[in-house]
């Protein structure tokens, strides 16, 4: 009778391989959904369209494959919403598109995978449009941090904050007046923005030319 055993040449070689396609697959989708869950932190919560948690439901098999085209949607109207709220000169898409041909290419590979050309095409296709999704929400969440927004791949002000120099700042100031010139003034003098010196109200969170966050004046 054979009595089955463990072979170690053969027995961990599948183990190994699993392991290394796993780490492929599961690793930059945790990183990607990472950038994503920093992304809405830094949103105001107010101006979130969908808790940060929220975007860990796409690890679900088969569940993300819809999931994933609605979180694309929310994490647009989110920062579409701060960019508002900070009165930065508004992105074209936010990365909506990306994110969404993306997402679809992604439900087309999965269920006509099996068709020769079509499936490798629509598989190759995500797969770009997905990175090239990661790195816009990946420059999205740098300028929320920095506290300045981008311009045509570029910050609006060169430098972080305070550090920033007078003359982008003036750069932007003149951008923005251009942007919204109906704006008004802030009146009350609350103070001045550490990051170009501009008046706000005491009303204010993000300064009205370069969109710095400002301290809560009681």
């Amino acid at each position: 009778m054979y009595v089955w055993h463990w072979d170690w040449a053969w027995g961990w070689l599948p183990l190994a391989a699993a392991i290394v396609l796993l780490g492929i697959f599961v690793l930059p989708w945790f990183f990607f959904l990472l950038n994503l869950h920093t992304l809405l932190e830094r949103v105001s919560p107010e101006n979130r369209a969908m808790p940060p948690a929220q975007v860990w439901l796409n690890f679900i098999p088969l569940f993300s494959l819809g999931w994933y085209l609605y979180t694309v949607h929310q994490v647009r109207d989110s920062v579409k919403a701060e960019y508002m709220a900070r009165r930065w000169p508004l992105d074209k898409d936010f990365g909506y598109n990306l994110g969404l041909t993306s997402g679809v290419l992604g439900v087309v590979s999965f269920f006509l995978g099996w068709v020769p050309l079509l499936g490798w095409a629509c598989s190759i296709g995500a797969l770009v449009c997905w990175i090239m999704y990661w790195f816009k929400t990946h420059e999205l969440n740098s300028s929320l941090l920095r506290g300045t927004a981008t311009y045509g791949g570029g910050p609006g002000i060169r430098g972080e904050g305070p550090a920033a120099s007078a003359e982008a700042d003036r750069a932007t100031n003149r951008g923005v007046a251009e942007k919204w010139p109906q704006e008004k003034s802030p009146s009350s003098g609350a103070g001045v923005c550490a990051a170009c010196g501009t008046p706000y109200d005491s009303g204010d969170r993000y300064c009205r030319s370069c969109g710095f966050p400002l301290p809560r004046v009681w």
